[in-house]
């Protein structure tokens, strides 16, 4: 999803990961209303990783990746050898694997986005909602995480805002502006 700043991409994104609640008409994924699923069962089916917010976790990096693997859970079940497996795996793919026993509020911008990402990651779902995944990432950290991604094939929607980077990863673009979505199309088109 491309378009500049207040043309509705996260407002669209939010409406999808259920944020918001949409004005009129129903979002389905795989035939089923997202309104109407229960939140663990959503969180089995697509994995978020929101805009930076301001959020102060006092939990370490490694506490934070392993909440991705909460829907899987019941209440005061522990993390089974495959889930801890999973969450070094992904710490490691994204660069992280020496902090995880460090505090999340002590990172920077960057190496929280990477948190945050490996705990969509971990989540194992089959649709990642990306917003501005590559905000806060020095440029050879952005290309990691879009090769990432794309050697997930899982469907992706992400909004990005360097035509570049979509032009380079992305397989269909939704253009917004004024809060409508003007066009689809490959990227060729």
């Amino acid at each position: 999803v491309i378009g500049p700043n207040g043309s509705g991409k996260s407002t669209l994104l939010k409406n999808i990961y259920r944020l918001y609640k949409p004005s009129s008409g129903s979002i389905l994924l795989d035939n089923k209303e997202l309104s109407k699923m229960k939140d663990k069962d959503c969180a089995k089916e697509i994995a978020v990783l929101a805009q930076e917010s301001n959020t102060h976790f006092d939990f370490t990096v490694k506490q934070i990746v392993k909440m991705g693997r909460y829907p899987y859970k019941s209440v005061f079940e522990d993390y089974s050898k495959d889930d801890l497996k999973m969450v070094k795996e992904m710490l490691k793919k994204v660069g992280l694997e020496s902090y995880s026993d460090r505090n999340f509020s002590e990172l920077s911008g960057g190496e929280k986005q990477r948190t945050l990402i490996a705990r969509a990651l971990v989540q194992n779902t089959d649709f990642l909602v990306l917003d501005e995944p590559t905000n806060h990432l020095d440029i050879g950290y952005q290309i990691q995480l879009m090769d990432l991604v794309k050697s997930l094939n899982i469907t992706t929607l992400a909004a990005i805002h360097d035509m570049n980077l979509a032009a380079m990863y992305c397989d269909y673009l939704i253009v917004m502006k004024d809060g409508k979505i003007k066009e689809v199309g490959t990227v060729e088109e």
